[in-house]
C-alpha cells in the first residue's frame, strides 16, 4: 500500500494513525468485525463460513476477535437479534 501511495511504510503507518486516531490493523480488524456483524445478521451463513470469508484462519480466532470486539461470541450475538 505505502508503495501505491509513493511513501515509505513508517510514514504511511505514522499518517494513519494521526489521521484515523488507530493503526492500520484496528482499522482492517474494526471493518471485519462489522462486517461479520452485518454477516451474521442478514445471512443464514455458518460462523466458519463467515470466519473464513473474512480471512481468519481458524474458527476459534474469529470468535476470539468477535467476542473482543462486541463482548460476546457469534453465536450469543446471533441468538440475540
Amino acid at each position: 500500500m505505502a508503495r501505491l501511495l509513493g511513501v515509505n511504510q513508517q510514514r504511511l503507518k505514522t499518517d494513519f494513525k494521526a489521521y484515523f486516531d488507530k493503526t492500520i490493523n484496528e482499522y482492517v480488524n474494526e471493518l471485519r468485525m462489522e462486517k461479520a456483524r452485518e454477516l451474521l445478521q442478514n445471512t443464514d451463513l455458518t460462523n466458519i463460513a463467515i470466519a473464513e470469508q473474512l480471512g481468519f484462519e481458524s474458527k476459534s480466532g474469529f470468535y476470539r476477535a468477535f467476542r473482543k470486539h462486541f463482548g460476546c461470541t457469534p453465536k450469543e450475538y446471533r441468538e440475540q437479534q
